[in-house]
């Protein structure tokens, strides 16, 4: 069995802010949401180092990432990764599902996190 494991996780904050986010069908602001946070994973996979980067969901739609720290792989919105290479390497490997599940969650950990303290330093 494929085996994997997280060398590092990196977190960037400099561009990140609040948001307003709206809910579904709502004009009006519901909650406050994080945009600018992401997540920089090196993970080994059989001596093989990837980077994967996570960011905040898109919200432009009012449809998605309600929680307002929701975090996607940030090569679906163009961010220069290894997630190719990777899909590449891992392909039709049961593993793959794994590893961008158990990312997506750690992403989402941290982004929450980071969402609580701005919150609290803004006493919102």
């Amino acid at each position: 069995m494929t085996k994997y494991e997280i060398k590092s996780i990196e977190t960037f904050e400099d561009n990140c802010e609040l948001v307003s986010i709206f809910g579904s069908g709502c004009n009006y602001e519901t909650e406050k949401g994080l945009e600018g946070f992401d997540v920089y994973f090196t993970i080994e996979v059989e001596s093989r180092e990837f980077t994967i980067i996570y960011q905040n969901e898109d919200r432009s739609d009012n449809m998605k990432a309600y929680c307002g720290y929701g975090m996607s792989r940030g090569s679906h919105y163009g961010a220069d990764d290894d997630s190719d290479e990777l899909n590449e390497f891992l392909k039709d490997n049961d593993i793959l599902v794994d590893i961008y599940n158990e990312l997506e969650s750690k992403a989402d950990a941290l982004s929450k996190s980071h969402l609580s303290i701005m919150l609290e330093e803004n006493n919102i």
